[in-house]
């Protein structure tokens, strides 16, 4: 019996273009922080908003938690990891939703915006910052339904991503130098030791 063995120049040439794509592909990272003066689509109780998610160059929805009983306002605080196509091309769309148990979810507002527009010209400096977007009813894109508070970060390499990295971890640091300790300093007292 002969044994065959695989040519490994194609999985090689196929390995390091899977690593060019995903060392040259940008990363964002989104929170969503919250919303406030959200469109009531409830009659009798508080509604429960929670928050959709997604880009126009990838088919998947990120979904935040329920805030329950949230009412005109939500606190969510969930991180979504976008790897956009294309950071000029893309659109991403934010959708507040309140969660019904008795019915089908209502529409609170939407908001399509261009990721290049998201961003601002922030694709390389890896800080966060915020951004708010407005929202819009459905069916009625002059009519304001809220607006919701966002937080990003964006990489313009998948490898420049730190672990676990939260967006905003960075907006409220201190810089702290501690002095360890010196020597070959040069004495300038002349009849006791420097301190």
């Amino acid at each position: 019996r002969e044994s065959i063995v695989p040519d490994p120049a194609p999985v090689a040439a196929l390995m390091q273009e899977l690593d060019a794509l995903t060392m040259t592909t940008p990363v964002v990272i989104i929170k969503a922080v919250g919303a406030s003066g959200l469109k009531n689509t409830e009659v009798l109780t508080k509604q429960d908003p929670y928050l959709l998610l997604s880009t126009s160059g990838n088919s998947q929805v990120h979904k935040s938690r329920v805030h329950e009983d949230g009412g005109r306002s939500a606190t969510w605080g969930d991180s979504f990891v976008l790897h956009p196509a294309g950071v000029s091309s893309e659109t991403v769309t934010v959708t507040v939703m309140n969660k019904n148990d008795l019915k089908q979810d209502a529409v609170v507002g939407r908001v399509q915006v261009q990721l290049s527009q998201l961003l601002e010209g922030n694709l390389t400096n890896r800080l966060p910052f915020e951004k708010t977007v407005t929202l819009t009813e459905a069916g009625n894109v002059n009519k304001a339904a809220g607006e919701v508070k966002l937080v990003l970060r964006c990489f313009e390499q998948a490898s420049l991503v730190p672990h676990g990295a939260d967006p905003d971890e960075t907006l409220n640091t201190e810089l702290i130098i501690k002095a360890v300790g010196a020597s070959g300093l040069k004495n300038t007292e002349v009849l006791t030791k420097q301190d």
